[in-house]
């Protein structure tokens, strides 16, 4: 939902608003051209502040400005849970457009185009700082967001009011990887080389970092224990650290149980992520995540994928006028890693229709890239069926990616080949 004219008139301009406050916004993703950037409150005639008069307490919203002879003029708004509270550190979903469903949290975003990065799909942020008056008024805020967009496409960065500028990059090269499963599952893997958006902030408590393909996005948050600073080593659920994530369709700000290994970890000099190699995973009610990090590594490589192929198809006698159909194969794997292949067959039966089966899934534990492994299945066929005909066989299946950590598969591919006869079938 576009914003309407009226709301628009309402709000206030930024020079009517509130004195100049310390500040910074950065952008980046699909946005429109000319909207990349980093703008900060230390450069001549940037602005950012809070307008307090724009809050409402039945919404919760924060309407904050930002302008800049580079960056233009933006709005952006921020509401809470409506009867939930005021906003706090933490990340929220939208269930919904904004600010169409006053009842969820939102974000929205209003461009010096004048709309075209209005939230119109479900997008998140999250609260890394707030500082709330008595009056409920948010006096001071640092959020970091992926906002998706007229198109669905994605804008992705960070706001800072009334804090000191954060002058981190927003965006970088690499990969990330987030691979949930169970309720509200979102996943994706996100890669610079073949045109996806990877980001990465340095917050107050740990480090966020995320990725998108302009349609989807995800992203998680390292956290140190209080009064540290997150660094090379492995963190657990009870140690003092946390961890969350949070994708287009799903998030998980508080983890139950989780682990995640930072093996690399440097800064740039204005305090920016330069490298960051991490594994994560953890567990959230019903669903669980697990990933990679990879900051700063432009040859990242391309997923694991698996090649199944058929190579034999045999015909056997079944009971009670069932036949019986083995099929063979190899499978060659991008990674060593286990892979998961299910699959059937379609043939012909003597009475010139067509029947068909599909068998249960074959694990093969130890793929390679090396070598084709010989796997073998079967199928039971109602009928009897033609020896000499062809048969039509389908394969798909699902590997984990040791090195990105997530969950790789194919749609069923297709093919044909000659069925032939056991031998003890066969004519003597």
């Amino acid at each position: 939902m576009v914003l309407g004219s009226a709301l628009l008139a309402a709000s206030p301009s930024p020079a009517d608003a509130v004195p100049e406050t310390p500040g910074s916004f950065q952008i980046a993703g699909n946005t429109a051209a000319g909207r990349h950037g980093a703008y900060l409150t230390t450069a001549a005639g940037t602005q950012v502040a809070i307008d307090t008069r724009a809050y409402s307490a039945s919404e919760h919203n924060v309407t904050i400005y930002v302008s800049s002879p580079a960056a233009g003029a933006w709005t952006v708004w921020l509401r809470g849970p409506n009867g939930g509270g005021d906003l706090t550190v933490g990340t929220y979903q939208n269930d919904g457009y904004f600010p169409s469903a006053p009842v969820n949290p939102g974000l929205g975003i209003l461009g010096p185009d004048g709309g075209d990065s209005l939230s119109r799909l479900p997008s998140w942020f999250t609260v890394n700082r707030i500082d709330i008056a008595a009056d409920h008024t948010v006096q001071a805020i640092d959020v970091t967001f992926v906002n998706y967009s007229a198109g669905g496409l994605a804008d992705y960065g960070r706001l800072v009011v009334n804090y000191d500028p954060v002058p981190a990059q927003v965006r970088a090269v690499g990969a990330v990887s987030l691979d949930v499963t169970g309720r509200a599952a979102g996943s994706g893997l996100w890669r610079t080389a073949i045109g996806n958006s990877v980001f990465a902030f340095v917050s107050p408590d740990g480090v966020y970092a995320g990725g998108t393909d302009g349609l989807d996005g995800g992203g998680v948050k390292f956290t140190p224990a209080t009064g540290k600073t997150l660094g090379v080593g492995t963190y657990k659920s009870g140690d003092g650290s946390a961890f969350a994530w949070s994708g287009r369709t799903s998030a998980c700000n508080t983890v139950q149980t989780y682990e995640f290994t930072v093996s690399r970890l440097t800064f740039a000099a204005d305090g920016s992520i330069d490298v960051l190699d991490a594994f994560y995973a953890g567990q959230c009610d019903t669903s669980t995540a697990q990933g990679r990090v990879l900051i700063g590594v432009s040859a990242a490589p391309a997923m694991a994928t698996a090649t199944v192929r058929y190579t034999s198809a045999q015909l056997g006698r079944g009971k009670n006028g069932m036949s019986i159909v083995r099929l063979g194969g190899t499978v060659t794997c991008g990674a060593t890693t286990t892979v998961h292949i299910t699959g059937g067959t379609e043939v012909q039966l003597s009475s010139s229709r067509s029947a068909s089966g599909s068998f249960q899934t074959i694990t093969v534990p130890d793929c390679r890239p090396d070598v084709a492994t010989a796997w073998t299945a079967t199928v039971t066929i109602a009928g009897s069926v033609v020896a000499t005909s062809e048969a039509s066989t389908w394969a798909s299946y699902a590997l984990v990616d040791p090195f990105y950590r997530y969950t790789v598969g194919n749609e069923a591919e297709f093919s044909l080949i000659k069925l032939t006869a056991e031998p003890r079938l066969q004519r003597r």
